[in-house]
């Protein structure tokens, strides 16, 4: 088993507008408790990080994002990123778009010439609304379920 936390921003005013769950449990209380895991038991531990163009992805966000991963201790090099592309979905914020190619890539090279080890992951289902996140906008909206549609009839 492995143990994902989702970071999203790594700058705590602007990670709790993004997730009001780091009101509770503060980034750095996290960032403890997650070195604490490692050094118990020695297994990497990933950081889910989704990637909205010009909001998170700066060159501030990366620096940021680099020194609270590196130089932890010895075992920092157990930390991986994992960074995934932002999916619109029905009832999603406006204001997010999804990545280009290019600002993944860019980001992931800042990352990695700092030793930061990190993935662009896959996204598949994008066209059919049913990537990482979009699922869940398409049936709830704004904490509702919305109104299931019948699927498309195939054509033959």
């Amino acid at each position: 088993m492995n143990l994902t936390f989702s970071l999203h921003s790594p700058f705590d005013e602007q990670r709790s507008a993004l997730m009001p769950i780091n009101r509770q449990y503060p980034l750095n209380e996290v960032l403890e408790v997650l070195d604490a895991h490692i050094r118990k038991h020695r297994r990497k531990v990933y950081i889910a990080y989704i990637v909205l163009p010009g909001v998170n992805d700066t060159p501030d966000h990366a620096g940021k994002l680099i020194s609270l991963l590196r130089g932890r201790g010895p075992w920092d090099y157990l930390y991986h990123v994992n960074l995934i592309r932002y999916n619109p979905a029905s009832g999603a914020p406006k204001a997010y778009q999804r990545p280009r190619e290019g600002e993944m890539a860019d980001f992931c090279k800042r990352l990695r010439r700092a030793g930061v080890k990190v993935t662009v992951r896959p996204s598949f289902g994008v066209d059919i609304e049913a990537a990482c996140g979009q699922l869940y906008g398409r049936y709830y909206i704004r904490g509702e379920p919305a109104e299931r549609k019948p699927p498309a009839p195939q054509g033959r």
